[in-house]
């Protein structure tokens, strides 16, 4: 999946059964999929700038329909206090449900994803 709406006016692309390499640079880095339920990943360090937010491995929803980041109530706090929030929601997910940050379009919109059902896993790209 390509972002939409780029400073060029380019509409974002949705690829069935492949990718297209137009539309990204390098090659695709790809994290098996921990929970079936949803496009949950581990991630080893969330980082904000080069400041990391997270003490080792954080379990990440990538949702393609959330428009903001989402994380934990003190880590969102964090950031807070050096930055401008902008795109950031602080929600402190019960632990049932299985991750405790959300990858949203503020996110997204930087790399070109893949959404591997066959082989579950996500695969993520800088966006060309």
């Amino acid at each position: 999946m390509t972002p939409g709406s780029d400073s060029k006016g380019h509409a974002g692309e949705l690829t069935l059964c492949g990718t297209d390499p137009k539309h990204y640079t390098g090659s695709i880095a790809w994290s098996p999929v921990v929970k079936e339920s949803y496009w949950i990943i581990n991630a080893s360090l969330v980082y904000v700038g080069r400041t990391p937010i997270t003490n080792g491995t954080a379990q990440v929803a990538v949702d393609t329909g959330s428009s903001v980041i989402v994380g934990p109530t003190d880590a969102i706090q964090k950031m807070g206090s050096d930055m401008c929030m902008l795109g950031f929601a602080a929600i402190d997910f019960p632990p049932s449900y299985g991750f405790s940050w959300i990858l949203g379009d503020v996110f997204l919109h930087n790399f070109y994803s893949v959404f591997d059902v066959g082989n579950k896993r996500v695969g993520l790209a800088p966006a060309a």
